[in-house]
């Protein structure tokens, strides 16, 4: 026996039905259009979705410089005049080097304290104090009222002219994954000043990128902004004398936070982006370093302890810094994973002009006959609907063998079967068919929507046999046409 390719390659499809309607049309073509502009208008070109996210990876410090040119005293109006809390504070020098003012904080992000507000204290060592855990081995001691009478309290003058540096740089690991040599790099403050002016970073609100100021300046080693800029970005009317919320005191008295982070807009561009709290920052110190913890008669490396000591209370500016987000890179899997995310929205449209076919529209009983096949009951329930759905089955099989070329050796419609004399086989006529069945321009279909009950039994069927006939229900039968009963001579 031949091996039949059409046969074993045979291909499965499904059959769809035409339904000439104007309202489903522009229906189901509007749905088409919005849902091919989301795919491609919004998710593709809005929100790039053919870009992997990439997590860029570095590092950022910074560091304090004090003012090149002092303001002059008398043009400061928080030294040596009453202030928001009616007394009245000296200012002293922005000495911002000494690592009292201002430190560089430890840590993978890192951090920068900027001192505004200085109060000192100068102690005695307590000599009749021998046993430290009984007693304060210094004089007066934190939080007594002599304390508080022998602190002496000034304001760092002109700190808002301080300059920040801030300095940051790509991992390599970042560079690699974006497809960088080794000898190219992210655009960063070490690259050439034309590059970055060329780029024009800017230090931004975190919460409104449209408030933005250029760095104060570009130097070869890191961009450069006052303290000014940062606060006049930040704060209510850009002043560290504003109230701080309901307080009697001000951010130049108690000090505040900010967070400074550097994103990338692309391995070209780079920008800062700012944003502030009132969380309160101090820094305590001690001078000379070590006084805090040498015991009683005890000096630094030996030598007599010491008598004297000055404690610092710091408050000021604590930025805090991160180098952090993410950048798309094009990957042709992420393009094709969008799009067939994408095409599966496609089904939307069908399945929603679907429902307004077959549920929301006038002739809606009308539509489902042409859309809707029914069978016989598999599961018959009497003899009657045995004979019914033995004969369809019968059709069935002769269809099945008519459209395979072969020559059933039974079936109901054996007539369909019989080769003509010119060799091809005959198609019944409508008179030789019973229902559901009609003769339709393009085969022999079920009548849709029909129910198959027994009509009539003739003697020329064999004993038992019963002619079938299409029994319409009140809805399905609006507009159809009942084919006639088989006559047999």
């Amino acid at each position: 026996m031949a091996l039949d390719w059409d046969e074993c390659l045979a291909y499965t499809t499904v059959r769809s039905v035409t339904v000439r309607h104007r309202w489903l049309g522009l229906t189901y073509y509007t749905l088409i259009l919005a849902i091919v502009g989301y795919i491609f208008g919004y998710q593709i070109i809005h929100q790039r979705h053919y870009n992997v996210m990439i997590p860029v990876g570095g590092v950022i410090q910074a560091n304090v410089e004090g003012p090149v040119n002092l303001t002059p005293l008398a043009k400061l109006g928080y030294c040596n005049t009453p202030y928001v809390d009616g007394k009245v504070y000296s200012c002293r020098y922005p000495e911002l080097a000494t690592g009292v003012l201002s430190k560089v904080g430890d840590g993978v992000e890192g951090s920068l304290f900027i001192g505004t507000r200085l109060s000192s204290v100068k102690q005695h060592r307590n000599l009749s104090c021998t046993d430290e855990y009984s007693c304060a081995p210094w004089e007066p001691e934190v939080g007594t009222a002599a304390y508080a009478a022998a602190k002496v309290t000034t304001f760092v003058g002109d700190v808002e002219s301080a300059t920040i540096r801030l300095q940051h740089k790509v991992s390599r690991d970042t560079e690699a994954a974006f497809g960088f040599s080794p000898d190219s790099h992210f655009l960063t403050p070490f690259s050439s000043k034309e590059e970055r002016e060329a780029a024009r970073p800017r230090m931004c609100l975190a919460r409104d990128h449209t408030q933005c100021v250029r760095p104060h300046a570009l130097l070869p080693e890191g961009d450069v902004f006052s303290v000014r800029q940062l606060t006049q970005l930040v704060l209510p009317d850009g002043s560290l004398d504003t109230k701080r919320g309901g307080n009697e005191t001000s951010y130049r008295y108690d000090g505040l936070t900010l967070k400074l982070r550097v994103g990338y807009s692309s391995p070209h561009r780079y920008d800062y982006y700012l944003s502030h709290n009132d969380l309160a920052y101090k820094d305590i110190s001690v001078a000379p370093a070590g006084s805090a913890i040498v015991g009683a008669g005890v000096g630094v490396g030996g030598e007599p302890p010491q008598r004297t000591r000055t404690l610092y209370d710091v408050h000021g500016i604590q930025l805090l810094l991160s180098h952090d987000g993410e950048l798309g890179h094009f990957q042709l899997m992420q393009l094709l994973v969008a799009l067939i995310t994408g095409v599966g929205l496609l089904s939307v449209a069908k399945v929603a002009t679907d429902m307004m076919l077959m549920y929301l529209l006038p002739r809606r009983a009308q539509y489902r006959l042409f859309v809707q096949d029914l069978t016989p009951d598999f599961s018959p329930a009497d003899d009657e609907e045995r004979a019914v759905l033995e004969q369809v089955l019968r059709a069935k099989r002769g269809e099945r063998s008519f459209m395979q070329g072969k020559r059933p050796s039974e079936g109901l419609r054996a007539v369909m079967l019989e080769p003509s004399t010119t060799g091809a086989y005959d198609t019944p006529s409508a008179p030789e068919l019973s229902p559901p069945y009609r003769d339709y321009p393009h085969g022999m279909q079920q009548y849709p929507g029909s129910s198959i009950v027994p009509h009539c039994a003739h003697a020329e069927h064999g004993p038992g046999a019963s002619s079938i006939m299409a029994a319409h229900d009140a809805e399905t039968s609006q507009g159809a046409v009942d084919s006639p009963s088989p006559h047999v001579d």
